[in-house]
């Protein structure tokens, strides 16, 4: 399942939970503005790491459940190539 955050409202109300976590999980244990943006450069970095590496090695399947949130650093992990 894809989740695409730019859909007409009805889907934009559905989904806005998922869109939101990661913003909000980041945001409770950031202790201020800088560390925020740093842990969401973190994010945004490591996930494109993940991404670009999947594509690479033609690794499929990949969704939520395979991915932890690194608590302290915003860091994308992924878990589960089996």
């Amino acid at each position: 399942m894809r989740v695409n955050c730019a859909g007409n409202l009805a889907s934009m109300i559905l989904l806005k939970p998922f869109c939101t976590y990661y913003r909000e999980a980041l945001l409770r244990r950031a202790a201020g503005p800088e560390a925020f943006f740093a842990m969401r450069a973190n994010f945004a970095a490591s996930l494109a790491a993940v991404c670009a590496t999947n594509y690479v090695a033609g690794i499929g399947d990949r969704h939520l459940q395979n991915f932890l949130l690194h608590e302290a650093t915003g860091t994308l992990v992924p878990i589960d190539f089996g």
